[in-house]
């Protein structure tokens, strides 16, 4: 783990590792590595930036912090509690992760949110994205989705639950758990 005074932030691509900690960040260069396994700091709300990582490994929030995951990639994602996967790369393991922010590219992604019971935000950006969203009623967590193309792309919600569903006009709501 790094830090031991407060969160810390990993922002992580194929050649460096920006680890920021307090207000002081420090680089590490990378070169053929294929796996990567970060552990956040117990003090606070970590971030894992994972954008411009093609490779496997893990994202590990330790007990009692806040944590999310952030990529941003032009593929198709798979979101769990224990997984993010996205498109042709190998896959990142998860683990007590609360929060993710997932973004898309100029082509049609295809996000495909299951067992996940954290708040998630899902930006498709452009092409006509499908977004399969998977809810079983447990756990309380929200998941956003949008499109800043909203007007010329033709996107599609498909909602898979195994509860009772209350539609209004901006909201799906499965027992607690919530996708505006």
């Amino acid at each position: 783990p790094f830090g031991g005074f407060s969160a810390a932030t990993f922002v992580l691509t194929d050649s460096q590792l920006q680890v920021t900690v307090g207000g002081v960040t420090s680089t590490y260069n990378l070169s053929d590595i294929q796996t990567a396994n970060l552990t956040g700091d117990a003090k606070g709300a970590n971030i894992y930036n994972v954008s411009g990582w093609t490779g496997g490994g893990s994202l590990t929030g330790p007990s009692g912090s806040t944590n999310t995951v952030v990529a941003s990639n032009n593929r198709d994602f798979v979101l769990t509690n224990t997984l993010l996967a996205l498109a042709n790369l190998p896959t990142l393991t998860l683990s007590n992760i609360q929060n993710a922010s997932l973004t898309g590219g100029v082509a049609a992604n295809i996000f495909t949110v299951k067992g996940w019971n954290g708040n998630a935000t899902l930006n498709g950006v452009g092409g006509n994205e499908t977004f399969n969203i998977y809810l079983d009623g447990i756990g309380t967590g929200t998941i956003t989705v949008s499109d800043s193309a909203l007007l010329s792309s033709n996107d599609v919600l498909n909602l898979f639950n195994s509860a009772t569903t209350t539609i209004t006009a901006s909201q799906l709501k499965v027992a607690a758990q919530v996708i505006n």
